[in-house]
């Protein structure tokens, strides 16, 4: 499973990153004045303002304008008829990075502009200079998966980053994109989601007239994906056991195993863990095994998560409150944290330990089906109703 300049930042030199004192982070303004103006240093009305931005492409609307909307992430303002915006800073939201992203975009116009703001801007007015955007066009393809002629299952995604702040985050669907950028330097990840693993490439964006073609930009597939229809690898790196071992993959051939990828610092996988309650529940007289496999996070400056009694510990409150008092009645095997590169990919820090390299799991909560024959069947989707039937078909085999 959340990132290139703009005119004025062009002006004032290059952009930087800056860490607040207590005492600048105590005087900070309840609001972001903003004077957005076009290339001619004429006030732009109607403009929307924020940090960063989304946009979803459909196949209904792709070749429309429509299609490249921009969507402010959380806070925004819109400018007023003499340019004007004030961006509310919520308390929660001002110091969470070293520096803003701000982005600005009047989409009747198609202009836009984006720019790193640092704590020494605050408090004082800003002024944003939105120039004439372009439509960026591109394909995106997994050859990997193209020859065991396997479709993708998840969409796609593309951060437009710059200095490591999302500019624009783009969702669509497999294999085209497209999506408007004003001009300036920016870093693309490029991210497949479920089958594939991300990659990077810079790309710059000339002020001149027309669509700017990307090209085509080939995706690694997921260890994953690569792993379905194959035996499935014994979990490695275990360290520790809750409720015991339940023996190695290769000893419960003839059960339908369910691997469940989560961590006490995932709030999807806590919610979701009373669901996985109920499956065991239901099916475990059918042949279910479930394994949960714990990825630690802790690295650094605190201690790892090295027993069961230390992971007890850390979801005590959620088991009171969100499990009903409930405790995990399958085996959970401990791993312990590695920050390990997927196969392929380029982004660092996506796997958490050897067993989540190893299946090619990014995201967490994530479910893997094994087969009585050990052999990978794919992902329990716990929202998805194809993903159910998945675990139902499997059961029902002998």
């Amino acid at each position: 499973m959340n990132r290139i300049i703009a005119i004025a930042a062009l002006v004032a030199g290059p952009i930087a990153a800056f860490c607040l004192a207590d005492e600048q982070q105590k005087a900070a303004p309840a609001s972001l004045a903003v004077e957005v103006v076009d290339a001619a240093g004429q006030p732009v009305a109607g403009a929307d303002v924020g940090f960063g931005a989304t946009m979803f492409l459909r196949k209904a609307d792709a070749t429309a304008d429509e299609a490249l909307k921009w969507t402010m992430r959380g806070i925004s303002a819109r400018s007023n008829s003499a340019g004007l915006a004030s961006v509310p800073l919520a308390e929660g939201d001002r110091w969470r990075v070293e520096g803003f992203c701000l982005t600005g975009r009047q989409a009747a116009r198609r202009l836009a502009g984006v720019a790193i703001i640092g704590p020494e801007q605050l408090g004082k007015p800003l002024r944003l200079t939105l120039v004439e955007e372009r439509t960026i066009e591109g394909t995106v393809t997994c050859p990997e998966l193209a020859e065991r002629h396997m479709t993708p299952s998840g969409g796609l995604r593309v951060d437009v980053k710059n200095a490591g702040k999302i500019v624009l985050s783009y969702h669509s669907g497999w294999p085209k994109v497209r999506f408007a950028l004003p001009p300036g330097d920016y870093e693309l990840e490029v991210d497949g989601q479920t089958d594939t693993h991300a990659v990077k490439q810079a790309l710059h964006v000339e002020a001149t007239q027309g669509a700017l073609d990307l090209g085509t930009i080939k995706l690694p597939a997921s260890n994953m994906a690569l792993l379905v229809g194959q035996t499935a690898p014994e979990i490695p790196g275990v360290i520790a056991w809750k409720n015991g071992s339940p023996g190695t993959l290769e000893e419960l051939r003839g059960k339908v195993v369910l691997l469940d990828f989560w961590g006490y610092w995932c709030g999807a996988c806590i919610s979701t863990m009373p669901k996985l309650f109920a499956l065991h529940d239901k099916y475990r007289d059918r042949g279910l095994v479930i394994i949960g496999i714990h990825s630690d996070v802790r690295t650094h400056d605190q201690p790892p998560v090295n027993t069961p009694a230390e992971m007890d510990a850390l979801v005590a409150e959620f088991r009171q409150d969100l499990w009903r008092g409930r405790d995990i009645p399958y085996s959970v095997a401990l791993v312990p944290a590695e920050m390990l590169k997927h196969r392929g990919g380029m982004i660092e820090n996506r796997a958490l330990s050897q067993a989540s390299e190893v299946y090619g799991v990014w995201s967490y909560p994530t479910y893997v089906l094994i087969d009585r024959q050990g052999k990978v069947a794919g992902q329990l989707r716990m929202h998805d109703e194809e993903g159910t039937k998945l675990l139902e078909k499997l059961l029902a085999e002998k």
